[in-house]
């Protein structure tokens, strides 16, 4: 009972129990700091050097790994984790737009063969057509 955090003494709850941890999150690394430390484990000459980079740097040989992996694919740093989503939303409004600007050329269009009948009609009949903007 001693070692528990949540215990009181004299009425207050230890300050362990009250502290409030940070929460871990995941290092973001843009691609030009990716193709830098890929550069110097590329000129790394010996087997204690690039072991040298990744403690200096604070990282691991799996970054490394999957850096070049990447790299040589051609997809560094193109989508990152959680972007699929954002892509495909982006994707569906823009195909929405799309379809949205054909429905409102093809009323546009219907609305501009009507004012040609009318002109057709009107100057037929010899009947001025206002402005409606006109008194």
């Amino acid at each position: 009972m001693k070692n528990d955090p949540t215990t009181l003494t004299n009425g207050a709850l230890e300050a362990s129990a009250t502290e409030v941890v940070p929460r871990a999150r995941c290092r973001r690394f843009s691609v030009q700091y990716k193709l830098r430390i890929l550069r110097e484990a590329d000129e790394c000459t010996g087997g204690t050097a690039v072991g040298a980079l990744l403690r200096r740097e604070g990282l691991y040989s799996s970054h490394l790994s999957q850096w070049r992996k990447q790299r040589s694919e051609g997809r560094l740093g193109t989508v990152k984790r959680g972007d699929n989503e954002v892509v495909a939303l982006l994707e569906a409004q823009l195909e929405a737009a799309h379809r949205t600007i054909e429905g409102l050329r093809s009323k546009r269009g219907k609305a501009e063969r009507i004012i040609d009948v009318q002109k057709k009609i009107s100057s037929t009949f010899g009947i001025g057509i206002q402005d409606s903007e006109s008194p």
